[in-house]
């Protein structure tokens, strides 16, 4: 039940004297509140450094208050009475907060969206190649090696090699056919 509703339930209820003792102590203790609340926002808002966080802090302390209503004796500060409610309602946010930990949207993480093709695939061809590379006969390896690593021209490799430009290609040719899926 809200608070306006209790006020308006006391209001159209038959009057005696503890019903109205109720409404005076209700309309007492709302007059007290409500002058402070200028400062709950101020305090809210050096507390959190945010706008939309301290009126959240500020009505999370008045509910609190007035659901506490009836621990709140009279003579105490209001101010210092509510400022501990606040106080401690930050706390208790900001520890919640603390162990959970930051949130960061997972968008910020991945950019590219929430899927990545596997990586798997590549591995798998990458270790069939080694595999009929190692099966390859040691001469066209090596020719391999060198068109593929060393940059070298058909002429070069076949200079370098003491053999015909043609043996060249065609072993070449051979040994990419034999790496072919």
């Amino acid at each position: 039940m809200t608070y306006t509703r209790k006020i308006k339930d006391f209001e159209h209820s038959e009057p005696s004297d503890a019903s109205c003792r109720k409404t005076r102590h209700l309309d007492e203790f709302e007059n007290e509140l409500l002058p402070e609340l200028p400062h709950l926002r101020n305090y809210a808002l050096s507390l959190t450094q945010d706008s939309s966080e301290a009126s959240d802090l500020v009505q999370d302390c008045i509910l609190k208050a007035l659901e506490n209503r009836h621990r709140f004796r009279r003579g105490t500060y209001m101010r210092r009475w509510l400022f501990r409610i606040l106080r401690n309602r930050f706390l208790d946010g900001w520890r919640k907060k603390h162990r959970r930990g930051t949130h960061i949207p997972i968008e910020d993480c991945h950019p590219s969206g929430l899927s990545q093709p596997g990586s798997q695939e590549h591995w798998m061809e990458i270790r069939d190649c080694e595999r009929k590379l190692s099966q390859a006969r040691p001469a066209d390896r090596m020719l391999l090696l060198l068109s593929v690593f060393s940059a070298l021209s058909h002429k070069e490799i076949a200079n370098s090699l003491g053999v015909a430009e043609g043996t060249v290609r065609s072993r070449l040719s051979r040994t990419r056919a034999e790496l072919r899926p």
